[in-house]
């Protein structure tokens, strides 16, 4: 928010004296003498023009410096006379108290998701009620304000400097565009692991070390997503993992990829600003990966791991990039427009917009959960009484195959390709529960009320997954669909079992799709319509 100054000139009325005057033992002499002595301010210097005092306090405005006392000095006040007004953030002679459009955007500040922004398209990427020119998150994600020491490791390039500055240093008011920070697609159709590293920056250098081993154990379609990245970035202060549409980057978590003591000593601890979001809920959503009936998480940490977690972070965020700027949309872009705007500027073609618009979630309470859950809000009297049994029923017959795909469309999309792909490239399979809410670390504690493996595995989840994976990855989009097709049905754990002990399943013919949906096949759709 930007305040208006308004600098007030005091009017300051000076009686000038300076004249020669003929002495004489007259009575004009003697009026000359009384003008004399009215002329060298005796008689208190109170009186007159200066001696105005606003608000009372007993200090004249010329000595004070709040002169209508609302707390805000005059040199920042653009009404420092009116106690009611202090800031007039259009600059329209309003206060903005007294002003129902403070930016003068045309859009009332009832209604306004900037209301101290101008920004008349209203444009909420992260659909959290705050529009895209003043939210301070992006995607709902914190950027890394204090990393300031990050170096590229690796390779120096042309565009090091640039890239720094548009993706790490973010200064304030340089608009960087692609044509200073090109997408790694705008260069090469087939990335290799030198060109990603070229384009890594990181804050220790244990970091790209470690970063260049994991994607040594990564498929070529990692590889081959990179394409809608400008850099990828990596500091001890980052937490959660996110990409920004702000830079067309992405941003690790290094808690994920450390294996030493000393290279754990230097990242930063921060819980995840996130952690008490559902404190106030009756119900935990629990996930994990396995491979057949061995929970990844229960290995030591070894290169392996980290490099089937960092897989697991790779293929969501990359979704995002891809969504954002998908293989087909790389070479129309503007790269002279600034990069949120040529990325967001058609947000109706993006392929999170396509799935909303033909293979959409239906359930409203679990969109409302969501909010308090991922993006904060304070929970209402029923959404506190609602039992794991409640929300389980109503997850259980929409088309989502995580919590978190409520958050967002862009997230749905996410959620459904870092499944797929995380078993198409490593035969992962994804657990999914909904327990009661003890509050404790004992995983005993936490009572199943409704869990499966392979959701991903039904066939109404697995037409919306497909529809992804040829939007994100269409080189190899058939192999993956071929891979999905032989993906074992959702096996179902037993309720009222705590969530380590329903680790060993097996698929249950008896129980039929979850969903049966009247149509799988996408209805026609003439116009796509955007997100709300």
């Amino acid at each position: 928010m930007s305040i208006i100054t308004k600098v007030r000139r005091r009017q300051i009325t000076v009686f000038h004296c300076s004249r020669f005057f003929d002495f004489r033992p007259t009575l004009i002499g003697l009026l000359i003498l009384i003008l004399l002595v009215a002329c060298s301010g005796g008689g208190g210097g109170g009186s007159g023009p200066a001696a105005i005092d606003t608000d009372s306090d007993g200090i004249s405005n010329n000595a004070d410096t709040d002169d209508d006392n609302d707390g805000v000095n005059d040199s920042s006040d653009a009404f420092p006379l009116d106690a009611t007004e202090s800031v007039d953030t259009d600059s329209d002679g309003t206060g903005n108290n007294a002003d129902t459009d403070d930016d003068a955007d045309g859009v009332t500040d009832l209604e306004d998701n900037c209301p101290l922004m101008a920004n008349s398209s209203q444009l909420d990427t992260d659909d959290d009620l705050v529009g895209d020119e003043c939210d301070t998150e992006v995607n709902n994600f914190i950027l890394p304000s204090g990393a300031r020491s990050l170096v590229a490791p690796v390779v120096t390039t042309s565009l090091s400097d640039d890239l720094l500055n548009c993706t790490v240093l973010l200064e304030s008011g340089q608009g960087c565009d692609f044509n200073t920070a090109p997408l790694i697609g705008m260069e090469t159709t087939n990335p290799t692991i030198d060109d990603v590293m070229a384009r890594v920056f990181v804050s220790h250098d244990w970091m790209a070390t470690r970063f260049r081993e994991i994607l040594d154990q990564m498929p070529t379609e990692v590889l081959l997503m990179t394409r809608g990245l400008t850099a990828i970035v990596i500091s001890y202060d980052i937490r959660p993992s996110f990409y920004t549409a702000e830079t067309a980057a992405i941003y690790i978590d290094p808690d994920s990829i450390w294996l030493t003591e000393e290279e754990e000593a230097t990242v930063d601890q921060t819980p995840d600003y996130r952690s008490g979001f559902s404190s106030e809920l009756q119900f935990t959503f629990l996930r994990r990966n396995v491979q057949g009936n061995t929970d990844l998480r229960s290995f030591p940490r070894s290169l392996e791991t980290v490099s089937l977690a960092t897989a697991d972070l790779l293929f969501h965020e990359l979704a995002h990039a891809n969504d954002f700027a998908s293989p087909d949309r790389i070479d129309s872009i503007n790269t002279f427009q600034q990069i949120v705007s040529a990325l967001l500027g058609s947000s109706d073609s993006f392929p999170s917009t396509y799935l909303k618009s033909i293979y959409p979630l239906g359930s409203s309470t679990m969109f409302s959960l969501a909010k308090v859950s991922f993006i904060g809000e304070t929970a209402t009297a029923v959404q506190k009484n609602l039992s794991p049994e409640d929300v389980s029923a109503e997850f259980s017959v929409d088309f989502a195959n995580d919590y978190y795909s409520y958050k967002s469309q862009y997230e749905d999309l996410a959620m459904l390709f870092e499944e797929a792909m995380l078993y198409y490239s490593f035969d992962i399979s994804r657990d999914i529960a909904f327990t009661n809410s003890p509050g404790t670390n004992f995983c005993s504690d936490y009572i199943v009320s409704w869990g499966l493996r392979n959701r991903i595995g039904d066939p109404a989840i697995q037409a919306r997954a497909m529809y992804v994976v040829d939007a994100l990855l269409p080189e190899i989009a058939a192999q993956i669909e071929d891979r999905l097709a032989d993906m074992p049905p959702p096996a179902f754990m037993t309720p009222g079992v705590d969530w380590c002990s329903n680790i060993t399943l097996t698929a249950s013919p008896q129980t039929g799709l979850i969903i049966q949906p009247e149509n799988l096949e996408p209805p026609s759709v003439e116009r796509i319509i955007p997100f709300e």
